[in-house]
């Protein structure tokens, strides 16, 4: 658990410099390709959030599948559409533009940024599988498990939809 939990800020980082570094130049001199991401992207959100609204069973799952390397955990990211939307969103309204201008200060922000983002998944991942650990028999009890996920998918759909108007 520990390689990838170290491994996520990596993949984080390094889709965030792609993004930074050309893909968000790109999206910005094609702005339908800007709205057919967030698009495609909230209706992804929306499914997950959807399934996690459903789920009321905990899944099991062999703790062999649950040894993921470090660089798979890198690579892991790149699949990560929330990490995408993430890195596209950011680049594209803070550090190539500001307030609706070319930013004169693009790799600075980039720099700020990315520590940002490392620290954030960092903590995010970590927190993350630190209450999985400590509730996960608590979920267990009654309805405690789909209450929580509907909670959780409340919370998820939120943020897709808040991403169309960012």
């Amino acid at each position: 658990m520990i390689p990838f939990t170290l491994a996520v800020p990596l993949g984080w980082l390094l889709i965030l410099l792609i993004t930074g570094l050309g893909i968000g130049t790109l999206v910005i001199q094609i702005p339908i390709l800007r709205w057919f991401i967030q698009i495609t992207g909230c209706a992804y959100l929306l499914w997950l959030a959807f399934l996690l609204s459903r789920r009321h069973e905990l899944q099991t799952i062999e703790p062999s599948k649950l040894k993921i390397t470090f660089s798979k955990g890198v690579a892991l990211q790149f699949l990560n559409i929330k990490v995408w939307l993430l890195a596209v969103t950011v680049t594209v309204t803070w550090i190539i533009q500001a307030e609706g201008q070319a930013s004169l200060n693009q790799y600075e922000r980039l720099m700020f940024v990315s520590i940002v983002v490392m620290f954030f998944a960092f903590a995010s991942n970590f927190c993350y599988a630190l209450i999985g650990a400590l509730v996960r028999n608590w979920l267990l009890h009654g309805k405690r498990l789909l209450i929580f996920n509907r909670f959780l998918a409340t919370l998820l759909a939120t943020t897709a939809i808040w991403t169309l108007f960012i």
